[in-house]
């Protein structure tokens, strides 16, 4: 799996191969020329988040890889001075982590309670960036998540949800 980083002139593919991913950078001049409207599926995504949180990027590095020693699926749950982070496994236990965050409700309705993810995509996802601070938007439980820098503002990481 890969997970694409969109900016205003380029287009990233980021692996989970190594700790912090590597990465592969095209023109996004190349890919108009092909497919002229591919931004539409970003778009789409982008308009699913219920939810934006803001809480400090390196925390949410070291709570995701911790939980992840537990199990790779990750529970997010957004609430209005807190970002939960939680894993659970039969053999290995459970790991719980709450951090400091602001969460804006953006949609009609707040987020579902808990998002499943893949931890180690999404501690690779915020860990592309180089602020302090990003935003991680959550919508539908089947929804991807959406991870921003406010330092990167023009870039866009999705994170597929997990499906039962």
């Amino acid at each position: 799996p890969v997970m694409l980083a969109v900016s205003d002139n380029h287009l990233a593919t980021l692996s989970w191969e190594s700790e912090h991913g590597s990465h592969e950078t095209y023109t996004s001049q190349l890919i108009d020329a092909l497919f002229p409207q591919w931004q539409d599926g970003i778009t789409i995504f982008a308009g699913e988040v219920r939810s934006r949180t803001t809480l400090a990027r390196v925390p949410a590095v070291d709570a995701l890889r911790f939980a992840c020693l537990t199990r790779s699926a990750v529970a997010l749950s957004p609430r209005a001075t807190s970002f939960s982070v939680r894993a659970a496994d039969d053999d290995k236990g459970q790991s719980s982590e709450d951090l400091d965050a602001v969460t804006v409700l953006t949609g009609e309705r707040p987020p579902a309670e808990l998002i499943a993810t893949n931890g180690t995509q999404l501690a690779s996802a915020i860990d592309a960036f180089d602020g302090d601070t990003v935003c991680v938007g959550i919508g539908e439980e089947t929804s991807p998540v959406i991870v921003t820098d406010a330092t990167e503002p023009g870039t866009i990481l999705c994170v597929g949800a997990l499906r039962a």
